[in-house]
């Protein structure tokens, strides 16, 4: 893949992946398990704010292996940490629902992620 499978990029988004499905198994059905949502929440948080801290391999400028100039190199790197405090936002919003138990309210949240995650792959990721 191009951020290495093996980055800290990979890892925690690798973490958020995991930890999303096992956020939508928690909160589905008829007696959500508040605590496992929790749970899984705090993960999805640490790792989206591990993958702030990293600078995906399509941002890297002229000479370390990219093609893009170094202002247009510290444009998309904001760019993508703006992206991921907007992730890390909807994710606490979503901790809020959760706290209130405001399970009806998820389904809409959790298409919103999903928006951001497409939007946020779309821009971020080389093919």
């Amino acid at each position: 893949s191009a951020t290495g499978d093996d980055s800290p990029l990979a890892e925690a988004m690798s973490s958020l992946n995991s930890n999303f499905r096992t956020f939508r198994k928690a909160v589905k059905g008829d007696a959500p398990n508040k605590e496992s949502a929790l749970t899984a929440l705090l993960k999805m948080q640490a790792a989206t704010h591990e993958a702030k801290l990293q600078t995906p391999e399509s941002a890297k400028p002229q000479g370390e292996a990219g093609d893009l100039s170094p202002e247009a190199a510290r444009a998309f790197t904001r760019d993508y940490r703006k992206a991921l405090i907007s992730c890390e936002k909807a994710l606490l919003d979503l901790e809020l629902l959760v706290l209130d138990e405001k399970y009806s309210e998820i389904d809409v949240a959790l298409r919103g992620l999903l928006a951001m995650k497409k939007e946020g792959h779309d821009t971020f990721i080389e093919d």
